[in-house]
């Protein structure tokens, strides 16, 4: 029997995201703000490069791509650093707002701030087909699980939680008057 040669993070990358999707490594390290000479320092880049990505697709995220001790190296971060990767993630989600959940709620903004995410949505009131205070409702007794069951795996909010952080979520209206509001942290998801 013929012994595999683990997969190596640079391989992953290669092999899980860019072939998939007709990108070139050159145009990648344009793309997320990291010039390509840096090319040398392989994991910090995969690194970055996973953060980016995982925020980025959503819906594709896969707490399997993250090998174990990938998964050390960035707990073991000093925070300066990890805030950096995880500024870079969130520079990059932002860049593709605003983004529809639904017919009357739209993603507007992400603001990374100390150590703390807030995602902004707004409720389009005029698109309701049910009373605002129903929708409010609704969101209210729903809202926090739907979220925590669609980033229970997202490796890079299961990161940012277990380093501390506190990812906010609110709700407003075309004025920008709160309707509602909830948090998530590390005891959230575990």
């Amino acid at each position: 029997m013929k012994k595999l040669q683990p997969l190596t993070p640079g391989k992953i990358l290669l092999e899980e995201f860019l072939k998939t999707m007709k990108i070139n490594p050159y145009r990648l390290t344009e793309e997320i703000d990291i010039f390509a000479q840096c090319i040398k320092m392989r994991k910090i880049i995969f690194i970055s490069l996973f953060f980016v990505l995982s925020f980025a697709l959503n819906g594709c995220h896969n707490s399997n791509l993250l090998p174990a001790d990938l998964e050390a190296e960035i707990l073991a971060l000093p925070d300066k650093e990890a805030h950096e990767l995880f500024t870079q993630a969130v520079a990059k989600q932002k860049r593709l707002l605003p983004k529809k959940v639904n017919s009357y709620i739209s993603w507007i903004d992400i603001v990374i701030e100390a150590k703390q995410i807030s995602n902004v949505y707004v409720v389009d009131e005029e698109k309701l087909t049910i009373p605002l205070s129903v929708a409010l409702t609704e969101l209210k007794k729903k809202g926090k699980t739907r979220i925590l069951n669609h980033i229970k795996s997202n490796p890079v909010i299961i990161l940012m939680a277990k380093r501390g952080y506190r990812i906010n979520y609110l709700y407003v209206d075309k004025d920008k008057n709160l309707l509602h509001q909830f948090a998530i942290n590390q005891n959230d998801l575990i």
